[in-house]
């Protein structure tokens, strides 16, 4: 329940920042296009989910993945408002796309290497130590 929750915030979310794109595009283009392409990706990922959701095959170590994918997004969508809030003397285009180039460039591989592992037949405890929900003794 927690999970489909969270598709409707992030598709509302999704929603509300295309909506704000196209608001701010006559007064200021170039962020208006790149909020709304972030905007588009945010409902494009919550739609799979919901269909993720709704499929009877899923794939036991799918989350592994997902989760690295996501936590990588979550850190460039972060350097990015922390780049484009912090670095005023500095391109648009560079607050804007250096950090998520950047984290692409150090967390692509890794997701690539992880994949190839799962699809060879590893489990994810194999890959990474995977602690859900344990105590250290």
């Amino acid at each position: 329940a927690l999970d489909k929750g969270a598709v409707q915030v992030t598709s509302i979310a999704g929603g509300a920042t295309v909506a704000m794109a196209f608001v701010n595009y006559r007064s200021d283009p170039t962020p208006s296009i790149i909020m709304g392409v972030l905007g588009v990706l945010g409902i494009v990922i919550a739609l799979r989910d919901m269909r993720r959701f709704r499929s009877q095959h899923l794939e036991p170590n799918d989350w592994l993945l997902r989760h690295m994918t996501r936590m990588s997004a979550g850190l460039a969508l972060a350097l990015t408002a922390i780049a484009v809030v912090n670095l005023p003397d500095q391109p648009l285009i560079v607050r804007w796309l250096v950090p998520g180039i950047a984290v692409s460039v150090v967390m692509g591989p890794r997701i690539y290497l992880v994949q190839r592992k799962l699809a060879s037949g590893a489990e994810p405890g194999e890959i990474y130590a995977v602690s859900i929900g344990e105590e250290e003794a």
